[in-house]
Formats: structure tokens, C-alpha cells, sequence
């Protein structure tokens, strides 16, 4: 059974036009697209994040900072 990932939240994100273009060729260089991109590279900063500080424990991260 193949299972596919529900995404909950969308968020809306501004950026000037020079910022898009270099997106988009990042994401085309790793063959995604935008989203995708996106979804990889928040990843990538929360394993990098608790890599450097340690786990985030999200019960806990909801009554503080």
C-alpha cells in the first residue's frame, strides 16, 4: 500500500523577483519544483537546527519560544 503524505498548513511567502528566479533554478538543478524545494530545504534547516541545539520537543515548544 502506497501511502501518501496529507500536508496540513499552507503558508504564503513573499519575495521579490530576484529571490524567485534563484529559486527556481536551484530547484530545477535538483529536479523539483518550488514546493518541493521548499519542503526540502525546511527540512533540511530543522535537522540542521537539532543537529546544533539538540531535539526539539514540540510538547514542549508549544508553551515556550
Amino acid at each position: 500500500m502506497i501511502r501518501i503524505k496529507k500536508y496540513n498548513f499552507k503558508f504564503i511567502v513573499s519575495m521579490d523577483d530576484e529571490a524567485v528566479k534563484k529559486l527556481d533554478y536551484i530547484a530545477e538543478y535538483y529536479g523539483r519544483d518550488r514546493t518541493n524545494l521548499i519542503r526540502w530545504l525546511v527540512r533540511n534547516e530543522i535537522i540542521r537546527f537539532e543537529t546544533e541545539h539538540g531535539k526539539i520537543d514540540i510538547e514542549k515548544s508549544q508553551e515556550e519560544p
